[in-house]
């Protein structure tokens, strides 16, 4: 009996140290710029907390409502609770939305993020999300580069802020060939993970993923029910 359980304690420590390693950071990664921001934050209640920080100048609200709408469709549920905060060349929307984060193969949902963005009538083909909180496991997709080129993403796991950080690019002018298989799969060989620093951009973002993780939190406080006083 005991013996069975070391094992099962030393294959649960396996796969962890896999899931890890595998998070490693190749030349495509450091090759994305990102034109937006996404951080998503997983909440008790259910729904997962969006924000998205776009730098380029105006982002119009009705482009806003289309990627919302397109990611709807692609989840299966609406968007809701939108609010926007413009100030400058910089727009940011943050919205409530459930199944960027699920239990099960694959267990974030990027596909559905890349063809919000990419292909809404303010079209964003390069991006970041950070899926904050999250740990990589053996369900946790690292890479997909697929053979047709038609859109990559990679993330590594980060300890400070805690949580997967992603670099999305889409090439393809179809919506439809954005899909992300139900496993960890990498079927191109992007070459040896850097191993050096980072640039300053990525310190950047590492500073704006920080601090929008903290506007989540005060957001998702905001949308749980108060007891009614008597």
């Amino acid at each position: 009996m005991k013996h069975i359980k070391c094992s099962r304690v030393f294959l649960g420590l396996l796969m962890g140290l896999l899931a890890q390693i595998g998070f490693a950071q190749s030349d495509f990664f450091s090759s994305v710029r990102p034109e937006a921001v996404v951080v998503v934050k997983e909440t008790t209640m259910g729904s997962d907390i969006v924000n998205i920080t776009y730098q380029g100048g105006n982002f119009p609200q009705h482009a806003i409502n289309d990627m919302l709408g397109r990611l709807g469709k692609a989840l299966g549920n609406e968007a809701r609770n939108l609010t926007i905060e413009v100030d400058g060349p910089v727009t940011k929307a943050t919205f409530a939305v459930n199944g960027l984060v699920v239990q099960g193969k694959p267990r974030i949902n990027i596909a559905a993020l890349a063809v919000a963005l990419a292909f809404c009538e303010h079209p964003i083909k390069q991006f970041s999300v950070f899926f904050a909180d999250l740990s990589a496991d053996i369900d946790t997709p690292n890479q997909w580069f697929p053979k047709n080129n038609t859109w990559k993403m990679e993330g590594v796991s980060m300890k400070s802020p805690k949580g997967l950080d992603y670099r999305v690019q889409v090439f393809t002018a179809n919506p439809n060939e954005i899909y992300m298989p139900d496993s960890n799969t990498l079927t191109h060989d992007s070459g040896k993970p850097e191993s050096g620093g980072r640039s300053s951009i990525f310190i950047l973002l590492g500073i704006v993923v920080g601090a929008i993780a903290i506007g989540l939190l005060v957001y998702s406080a905001l949308l749980r029910p108060r007891p009614r006083g008597r």
